[in-house]
């Protein structure tokens, strides 16, 4: 028999938990293909200094919303997930925050955030068995979604081939952005959720999703991702679906070659997944 899962609750995550949670983020990439190759040669993760900026514009954002997953024994933060929010006012997503239990003033450091998450009118002290997610879509590539701005194409000219690569996976992300939120949309989309490996296999991801599909329902409007390529399974098995792909030859782009595979990246799949729930029509 399986042990079973830890419980733990879900919080709004404050200004000093980012170094944490920058780690976790590293950390549950370290084996993904993509990520690896923009570390080759380089003494310092790409995920963890780049959380340690975003998630400070994301937690002092109105239209975020970071959540952390905290073990009730040992109070270590096990996971996180950034929520974006399209075509919300500010005071609505702070509304979101306090039905769910997760309203704390962003500024008070001083706080430690224990609120629990109140989910359908009851406390949860969330005990799971699903399958979580492991790892997730990168939060670079849709800060243009959040914020309504563009991103150039990618040029042949730029000699940089992770800068290359980056203005390729950002500028696809611009064309479905446009595609998914046209002018006027309302909808959730996961900026970025890592679980940190200790805790994988543990539902600390699975909770995490649902809050945001949860009030995606309450709004009567749909979610979507930018998926990662180990994470498309998780979302398809949580009744996110498939609406577009970016396949890319890793090893067009490589600064260098694999250390393993026989020196080849190989390709890697961008999956672009969509969720809403029954009473809203895609």
């Amino acid at each position: 028999m399986s042990p079973a899962a830890p419980p733990f609750t879900l919080q709004l995550a404050l200004p000093s938990d980012i170094p944490i949670l920058s780690k976790i983020g590293a950390e549950a990439f370290v084996n993904d293909r993509q990520t690896q190759m923009k570390d080759y040669g380089k003494t310092s993760s790409y995920m963890e200094d780049h959380g340690l900026g975003a998630l400070e514009g994301y937690i002092s954002s109105p239209k975020c919303v970071v959540i952390k997953a905290v073990d009730h024994v040992s109070s270590q933060i096990m996971g996180l997930v950034t929520w974006g929010f399209r075509g919300f006012e500010p005071e609505e997503v702070k509304e979101f925050e306090r039905c769910t239990g997760l309203a704390v003033d962003r500024d008070m450091d001083a706080l430690d955030g224990r609120k629990d998450l109140s989910w359908q009118g009851e406390k949860i002290a969330v005990n799971s068995t699903e399958t979580p997610v492991e790892v997730d879509s990168d939060a670079s590539k849709t800060e243009a979604a959040v914020d309504g701005t563009t991103v150039d194409a990618p040029t042949k000219s730029n000699e940089d081939p992770i800068a290359r690569l980056q203005a390729l996976t950002n500028h696809d992300m611009t064309n479905w952005s446009e595609k998914l939120m046209p002018p006027g949309t309302r909808c959730l989309f996961v900026i970025g959720l890592s679980v940190a490996p200790v805790w994988q296999h543990q539902g600390v991801g699975s909770a995490l999703l649902e809050w945001g599909k949860s009030t995606a329902a309450k709004a009567d409007t749909f979610c979507w991702v930018h998926s990662s390529e180990p994470a498309w399974g998780m979302y398809a098995k949580a009744g996110f679906e498939v609406v577009g792909t970016l396949d890319v030859d890793l090893d067009e782009y490589a600064p260098g070659p694999s250390p393993d595979r026989e020196g080849k990246w190989g390709h890697y799949v961008f999956r672009y997944m969509k969720w809403s729930p029954k009473n809203v029509r895609s």
